[in-house]
């Protein structure tokens, strides 16, 4: 278990490595921990959910391909760190923290589109899932009027998307 573990985190490393280039060990390290922060506040919103449809997780994965150029197994690597209990990781709460540091405006405004997208993948939205993605909003530092916006937005995307 051990093993495996370390083979995981080392087979991240080097995915993270190719990505980013040559080995800014600070950069890296900086990079990872904002793509688990963003992992971390996606994999709310699906919790909020109660269960998971494969498109609810489909438009989770397309959010951070789009923000990070990841591929598919680097983004189930991050969705399994996410979700293990043994793993050292950032609380919901220090991972709005680390989003709302290294992100503006423009980009807390997309990344929370992305999370009402998820929301709305399956047509509806759950009351504890609004709860849910209210409180991230609150605490990246975004507002009712810009999380309203974000949640329209997401919902004209999502009928576009539906209908392709």
């Amino acid at each position: 278990m051990i093993q495996e573990r370390k083979a995981r985190t080392q087979n991240l490393y080097y995915s993270f490595k190719n990505l980013f280039g040559k080995d800014h060990s600070v950069k890296l390290c900086e990079k990872y921990e904002l793509m688990l922060a963003e992992t971390i506040l996606i994999n709310q919103v699906l919790k909020a959910k109660g269960h998971i449809t494969r498109r609810n997780y489909q438009y989770a994965i397309d959010v951070l391909k789009r923000e990070h150029g990841l591929n598919h197994n680097d983004i189930k690597e991050l969705f399994m760190l996410a979700n293990d209990p043994q793993e050292k990781r950032p609380s919901l709460r220090e991972s709005a923290s680390i989003v709302r540091n290294h992100f503006g405006q423009k980009k807390l405004a997309a990344l929370l589109e992305g999370l009402w997208l998820v929301a709305v993948a399956n047509g509806k939205i759950a009351p504890l899932e609004r709860s849910s993605i209210t409180s991230i909003a609150h605490a990246v530092g975004l507002n009712d009027v810009e999380n309203r916006s974000a949640r329209r937005g997401a919902v004209r995307r999502s009928r576009v998307m539906q209908t392709y």
